[in-house]
C-alpha cells in the first residue's frame, strides 16, 4: 500500500466498506456464524435460517418467499426448546430494493414469539415497518397459539433514515437477549453513540478470520464491479483504494465515519 492515502480516497474506500459489511450481516452463513460463536449453545443450531427480501418475478405466483418462509415455520414449531431465524419484509415489486431484517425467538416451550424489530418505539411501529412481521408471521404463529411479544428497547435502534444497518442492529438485540434472557434492551438515544456500538460490533465480530476473510473479498468484488470502478476512478484512486485492508479500516473508524 502506498504510504501516503489523502482523505478523499480513505473517505470512498470506507464507504464501500461499510456497504461491504452490511452486505455480509444479513447473509445466512455469517449470521449464523456469529450467534454460534457468541452463543455456543444456542439450541437448534442447525435450523436457523435467515430470509432475505428478493422474490422472483418472472413467473406467477410472486408469493414464493411467503410461502417457503411459512413452510419453515410449520417445521421449527414442532421443535423442542427454542429457534431462531431472521426474515426481511418481502419485495412488494421487482423495483422495490428497500429491506428491514427483523430476527425472531421461537421458544415452543411456552408457545411465544418474541419479535426483535430495530425501528420499534414504545407504541406504534418506527420509520420502518415491520410488514414480515405483521402480515405473514404474527397471523400465522397466533393461529397455532402462540402469543407474540415484540422485544422492548429503550430507544428505537433506527430512528433515522440514513440509518440503513437493519442488518447487524436485528443481529446484536437477538445476541442481546439470547446471553442475557427476554429485557428491555439498551439502546443508547444518540445518533452517534448507536454508530460506536455498531462499530464495536463489528470490530468483535471481525475477530473471526472467516468473516474478516469474507469482509475482505466482499469488498473487492464491489469496487472491481466494473460500474462501481469508473465511479471510483473518476472520484480518487483507485489503485490506492484497492489496496487498503477493509478490516484495517473498520478498526480505525471513528463513529462519525458511520454515516454514510
Amino acid at each position: 500500500m502506498s504510504n501516503i492515502i489523502n482523505k478523499k480516497d480513505m473517505e470512498i474506500a470506507i464507504s464501500w466498506v461499510i456497504l461491504a459489511m452490511r452486505d455480509i450481516m444479513g447473509r445466512e452463513s455469517v449470521r449464523n456464524n456469529i450467534i454460534t460463536k457468541f452463543v455456543p449453545e444456542i439450541p437448534n443450531a442447525t435450523h436457523m435460517k435467515t430470509f432475505d427480501a428478493f422474490q422472483q418475478y418472472k413467473t406467477a405466483p410472486y408469493t414464493n418467499k411467503q410461502n417457503k418462509l411459512l413452510k419453515y415455520c410449520e417445521k421449527i414449531i414442532k421443535l423442542k426448546n427454542k429457534v431462531v431465524f431472521t426474515a426481511s419484509n418481502i419485495q412488494q415489486n421487482a423495483t422495490d430494493i428497500e429491506t428491514h431484517y427483523q430476527s425472531f425467538l421461537v421458544d415452543n416451550t411456552d408457545k411465544k414469539l418474541y419479535v426483535i424489530d430495530p425501528a420499534k418505539p414504545k407504541i406504534g411501529y418506527g420509520i420502518y415497518e415491520p410488514m414480515i412481521t405483521y402480515e405473514t408471521l404474527q397471523p400465522f404463529f397466533e393461529s397455532k397459539g402462540y402469543a407474540v411479544q415484540y422485544i422492548e428497547l429503550s430507544n428505537p435502534a433506527q430512528t433515522n433514515t440514513e440509518d440503513v444497518f437493519c442488518q447487524s442492529w436485528s443481529l446484536y438485540i437477538l445476541l442481546d437477549i439470547l446471553r442475557n434472557g427476554i429485557r428491555r434492551v439498551q439502546i443508547p438515544k444518540s445518533q452517534l453513540k448507536k454508530y460506536e456500538v455498531l462499530l464495536d460490533f463489528y470490530k468483535n465480530v471481525l475477530l473471526d478470520q472467516n468473516i474478516a476473510n469474507e469482509l475482505k473479498e466482499t469488498y473487492i468484488e464491489y469496487i472491481t464491479n466494473k460500474k462501481n470502478k469508473k465511479e471510483i476512478m473518476t472520484n480518487g484512486n483507485f489503485d490506492h483504494i484497492m489496496q487498503m485492508d477493509p478490516v484495517e479500516i473498520i478498526f480505525n473508524m471513528k463513529p462519525s465515519d458511520m454515516k454514510e
